[in-house]
C-alpha cells in the first residue's frame, strides 16, 4: 500500500506491503471516519488494521474479505463480508464476531456487498450475489445494527441467471 501526505505529488510505502508473486489484493480500505491514524483493509489474505497512519498494520482475521463499512456514527462498529460469511466488529476491528445468516442467504458467493446509512444507522444491508449457471441473489437486512437479519428478497434474480 502506498500513501501520499502531499496531496499526490509524491508517494511512499507503507508498513502494508507483499510482493506480487504473492498474488494479494486490497478489496476495501477505511480510514475512520474521526481518527485519520486508524485504518482498516479488508484483502485476500483477511483484515489488517493500523493505528500509527500505515506504519504498522496487524492482521486481526484471516480469510478473503471483499466489502466492510462502518456503522454511522459508530465508528466501534464494523461490518465485514467475504463469500462465504458475515461478521460484526464492536472494537474497531481488533476482534470478528460470526453472525449468521438467514435460510437461503448463506452459502457460497463471488461477494456480500455491506450497504449501510446515516439515514436510518441501525439498519444494515447486504446483498448476495452468485454468478453461475443457477445463480442467487438474496437480499437481507439488519434493523440492529448487524445483530440478526431477515431475508427481504430472494427473488427476481437481477443478476440476469436462472
Amino acid at each position: 500500500m502506498l500513501k501520499s501526505t502531499d496531496g499526490g505529488a509524491s508517494w511512499n510505502t507503507t508498513g502494508l506491503n507483499w510482493t506480487v508473486s504473492q498474488s494479494r489484493t486490497i478489496s476495501k480500505l477505511l480510514m475512520h471516519p474521526t481518527n485519520s491514524s486508524i485504518l482498516l483493509a479488508a484483502t485476500s489474505s483477511g483484515v489488517w488494521k493500523t493505528t500509527n497512519a500505515g506504519v504498522s498494520w496487524t492482521n486481526t482475521i484471516t480469510g478473503n474479505y471483499k466489502d466492510m463499512e462502518f456503522k454511522p456514527g459508530d465508528p466501534a462498529t464494523v461490518y465485514l463480508s467475504s463469500g462465504l460469511s458475515f461478521r460484526r466488529s464492536t472494537n474497531t476491528g481488533d476482534a470478528w464476531t460470526s453472525i449468521t445468516l438467514p435460510a437461503g442467504i448463506s452459502g457460497l458467493f463471488n461477494r456480500i456487498n455491506i450497504g449501510v446509512s446515516p439515514a436510518n444507522a441501525s439498519y444494515v444491508y447486504l446483498f448476495a450475489s452468485k454468478a453461475t449457471d443457477s445463480g442467487f441473489l438474496g437480499l437481507c437486512r439488519s434493523t440492529d445494527s448487524g445483530v440478526s437479519f431477515t431475508t427481504q428478497s430472494t427473488t427476481p434474480n437481477i443478476m440476469g441467471y436462472d
